[in-house]
């Protein structure tokens, strides 16, 4: 049995990692965490040469000795090795809903963030703020009505979709020209 301590790599900053910083610090989880900076870190730019993490991406868990990729693959295990797992297919389904949800903004919020021209930029970003994001924070609004109970997402218990809503959300306010328009939408719902 390899006793060695978790660790946890990601880059310097909350993005797709912050959900499982979250649910190892709920678990109270001692792990290691190494961060490296975007794209012009040397030791990254070596350690992707070895092939050691899927897809030369990171989020990435080595635990026990072996290495797990993909974040939404990770929070499951992290979730079934600590007690936040689904335990009924309704909770399954739900915390799937708000997975895929927010899987979506994020695949809206990716090119706005990486976009090179201001047009482009400014195009993108009204077409979220003014479309796309109220769409999804009105049915967040109209599920969790739904719910007698609203300090989780899903049921009575933390479970993956409240680790990912809490850090895709506390992410986001960290971007200075997306953070402002968020935190406004936010309160309005």
């Amino acid at each position: 049995i390899n006793l060695s301590k978790m660790k946890l790599y990601y880059f310097s900053s909350k993005g797709r990692c912050e959900m499982l910083k979250l649910l190892l610090k709920e678990a109270k989880v001692d792990y290691e965490f190494k961060g490296y900076t975007w794209f012009d870190d040397k030791e990254w730019i070596e350690i992707k040469k070895t092939g050691k993490f899927d897809f030369d991406q990171l989020p990435a868990l080595e635990d026990d000795g072996k290495i797990y990729g993909q974040s939404n693959a990770i929070l499951h295990y992290l979730a079934a090795k600590y007690g936040f797992a689904p335990e009924t297919p309704e909770d399954r389904y739900l915390n799937e809903w708000w997975l895929g949800a927010l899987a979506d903004i994020i695949g809206k919020m990716l090119p706005i963030l990486f976009a090179t021209l201001d047009e482009e930029k400014e195009k993108l970003t009204e077409e979220f703020f003014k479309i796309f994001a109220p769409l999804y924070l009105g049915a967040f609004e109209k599920r969790l009505a739904a719910k007698s109970n609203k300090d989780f997402l899903v049921s009575e218990k933390y479970q993956p979709a409240d680790f990912s809503f809490v850090g895709l959300f506390s992410g986001m306010f960290d971007y200075p020209n997306v953070g402002g328009t968020w935190k406004e939408l936010v309160k309005k719902y």
